[in-house]
């Protein structure tokens, strides 16, 4: 039980950190380098850097994950870390929306809940979960959460357009 507790504390530090880093000017950087190179580059922002150091600091989170792993089994492998696990959890933030801390976690969720609710159909769990997968990509290549931040921009201009138009 303890290990719970001590991975959902670290889990809450990376959210964090991984929030503010979003939200700061660094995060912007990367933003603009993710968007064009070129352009990042003509404003003064070096996306060799930036991008190792975003390499750096993902190594960083997942060598504090993976030696919490090795503590809580007691003994890791190779075997350890299967194909069929790397595509899941790539996965999930594929279908949850690359780029959004709240996509991840509903993504997380989604991929951990429906193998187990579609149980009961247990000849053809796999078939539906594939399907459901493609359709995700085909309807909503941006994931669950999607472009929803973007929306939420959206509305909020059009919002302060009125109110000015009103004034």
């Amino acid at each position: 039980m303890s290990y719970y507790y001590l991975g959902l504390a670290m889990m809450l530090l990376a959210l964090i950190f991984i929030s503010r880093l979003n939200t700061s000017g660094y995060g912007l950087a990367l933003r603009t380098i993710k968007e064009d190179d070129v352009a990042a580059a003509s404003i003064g922002i070096y996306p060799v850097k930036f991008k190792l150091s975003a390499f750096v600091t993902g190594c960083v989170i997942a060598s504090f994950v993976g030696s919490f792993y090795a503590v809580y089994l007691g003994f890791i492998s190779p075997s350890s870390f299967q194909f069929t696990e790397s595509m899941s959890m790539m996965t999930m933030v594929v279908l949850g929306g690359m780029g959004s801390i709240p996509g991840v976690i509903i993504g997380s969720a989604v991929l951990t809940a429906l193998p187990e609710a579609l149980r009961f159909l247990s000849d053809y769990r796999l078939v539906i979960y594939g399907a459901i997968m493609v359709l995700m990509m085909i309807f909503r290549p941006g994931g669950i959460w999607g472009n929803k931040m973007r929306m939420l921009n959206i509305y909020k201009v059009k919002a302060m357009g009125r109110k000015a138009r009103v004034k």
